[in-house]
């Protein structure tokens, strides 16, 4: 315990603070803070963001670090001799090792302290027989213990009352300030049952520290359950058996918790978001709704991209660790007897581990590159010049920019006096937005009004304009035109209808200009602008139902600029 908790100390580190924010994990986690932080309505300073960054990095290191420790000698200032954490040399010399396995090991995953640590150690030569060490109880022991190790002593009174904290550290110090210690539920015969109880009611205004509160006690479940789990199942456990506590009371829900954190005004209850129907959430946010496929021959070209682009990420993660490395995909088609031909797309980049297989892989709308697993498994690829491609991202690329301008120029030759179907017309524009090329010029969009769909050009837009606005139905969740509503028009206004799901839906702001200068509203802003006009924006929050959440409806107006 004295290792794995010195480890969490900045004085641990060669450099101290400034050699902790020379590594790559330091670079990693402040990377991750500047992502954050452009979410936020209200950016934090710099120095905000490196503060964060130094606490996320420390948590980072620090198991890998409690090991060093055991060697690790300071200066006595007075004296001048060599100061360790293990004062005991023989203890240190024997025993340091497997010590310092055991304090990392409160950060490793359970079947991580299964594997790696022995299962047993004998006592020395000159020590009694019967003295033996089981590892792998000790770690359990280590992380129940310090899982539940969340009351008041932590955070004690007087430096309740001295600090002056706020935010997040304020609701998590109340959590432990308000905890009285553990215990033996009395009320089982058994007394296998811990209790947590608190030392005064949480009022509403202190509900996220109650949520706090019940979170690390169902943490503290989760281990005692685990290591028993594993204690159980070992050969050895008739001699060394699980623990006597088998669980903690009130950890199944939040109302059964409130009988033991009391509140006052208010009362907790289960409101989680969970997926019942999987099958039906994939089938209504993803395939056909996602990516509004037109044919067979589409859903075809769109599952190949997907795969394309997955190993073009995996292939520009290697190369960001791995100089000198060039990458290749190989896309082979091989045909079967008597059964459907087999595409195959093979990459040679980063692969997935386990985790990830297990982890973000299986989990529908998340992003293995977004997730805190990535500084885990790629140690300096979050703070290096890696972007992953993704559907409203920057867009697919495996060529040069200026190698794919010229190829589509050539495209766009080819279709030169080919009276292209509206569909394709639709299909066209998207496609260009995609790989950042002006769609204006050939650009073929529905707005609908009433009963009546219009198929437009972006002049034709602009001149409807000049007498009406338009609008669009906008992704509660995100700056994106919402290409799930069912409704088609939205009263008697003009209302853009999308074809399809790409960046050309974006409507992302810069102040008042379009980020994405290909997408519609990017187009349409140019166009304005050439002509003395620009743009006006107004958001009128939840007015219609969408699959993915209440739409926002966005009215969008001409106003005729001033003359400088």
């Amino acid at each position: 315990m004295l290792l794995h908790d010195a480890a969490l100390c900045f004085d641990a580190y060669e450099g101290g603070l400034e050699g902790i924010r020379k590594t790559v994990q330091w670079r990693d986690a402040f990377a991750a803070e500047q992502e954050r932080n452009k979410e936020r309505e209200k950016p934090l300073q710099s120095s905000a963001l490196e503060a964060a960054a130094d606490f996320s990095a420390v948590r980072l290191l620090h198991a890998d670090q409690a090991p060093r420790l055991i060697d690790r000698a300071w200066m006595d200032p007075d004296t001048s001799n060599q100061l360790f954490l293990i004062d005991d040399i023989e203890l240190r010399k024997h025993f340091g090792t497997i010590i310092g396995h055991i304090a990392a090991s409160h950060n490793w995953s359970i079947e991580s302290v299964e594997s790696r640590l022995p299962t047993q150690i004998n006592a020395p030569g000159d020590w009694p027989a019967d003295w033996r060490i089981d590892p792998v109880k000790l770690a359990c022991i280590l992380r129940c213990a310090d899982a539940a190790h969340i009351d008041n002593r932590r955070a004690p009174d007087f430096l309740y009352a001295l600090t002056r904290r706020e935010g997040t550290s304020l609701q998590h110090w109340k959590a432990q300030n308000w905890l009285a210690r553990a215990d033996s539920d009395q009320s089982d015969p058994s007394l296998t049952t811990m209790v947590f109880t608190s030392t005064r009611e949480f009022r509403a205004e202190d509900a996220d520290a109650w949520w706090i509160a019940y979170d690390s006690i169902r943490l503290v479940d989760k281990e005692i359950r685990h290591a028993n789990a594993l204690l159980r199942s070992r050969p050895q456990s008739r001699i060394s058996p699980e623990f006597l506590i088998r669980q903690v009371a009130g950890v199944s829900s939040p109302e059964a918790m409130n009988a033991f954190l009391r509140t006052q005004g208010w009362k907790p209850w289960h409101a989680e978001l969970h997926v019942g129907n999987i099958e039906r959430l994939v089938k209504n946010l993803g395939g056909k709704n996602l990516y509004g496929l037109a044919d067979e021959a589409e859903h075809f070209a769109i599952v190949l991209r997907e795969l394309l682009q997955n190993a073009r990420d995996a292939i520009a993660a290697r190369k960001q660790l791995d100089q000198g490395y060039n990458g290749l995909v190989r896309v082979r088609l091989n045909d079967q007897d008597n059964a459907p031909a087999l595409l195959e797309v093979i990459d040679d980049g980063v692969g997935m581990s386990q985790r990830v297989l297990t982890g973000p892989l299986l989990d529908f709308g998340s992003s293995f590159w977004k997730s805190d697993l990535l500084g885990e498994e790629f140690p300096g690829l979050r703070s290096s010049s890696f972007s992953s491609v993704g559907r409203y991202g920057i867009g697919f690329r495996v060529a040069p920019a200026p190698v794919l301008e010229r190829w589509i120029i050539d495209q766009l030759r080819l279709l030169e006096g080919r009276q292209l179907t509206p569909p394709e017309m639709f299909a066209l524009t998207h496609h260009l937005c995609e790989f950042d090329f002006d769609p204006s010029p050939y650009m073929l969009v529905i707005f609908i009004k009433g009963q009546q769909a219009l198929l437009l050009s972006l002049d034709q837009v602009f001149e409807l304009m000049k007498s009406e606005p338009i609008a669009f139905f906008k992704f509660g969740m995100m700056n994106h035109i919402d290409a799930h509503v069912q409704l088609l028009s939205y009263e008697n206004y003009l209302t853009f209808r999308p074809t399809d799901n790409s960046p050309f839906l974006s409507l992302e702001l810069d102040g008042a200009v379009p980020k994405n200068p290909n997408s519609f509203i990017g187009c349409l802003h140019r166009r304005v602008k050439k002509d003395g006009y620009s743009l006006k924006f107004d958001m009128r929050p939840r007015v219609v139902a969408s699959l993915g959440g209440a739409a926002d409806l966005l009215i969008v107006t001409l106003e005729k600029l001033q003359p400088q």
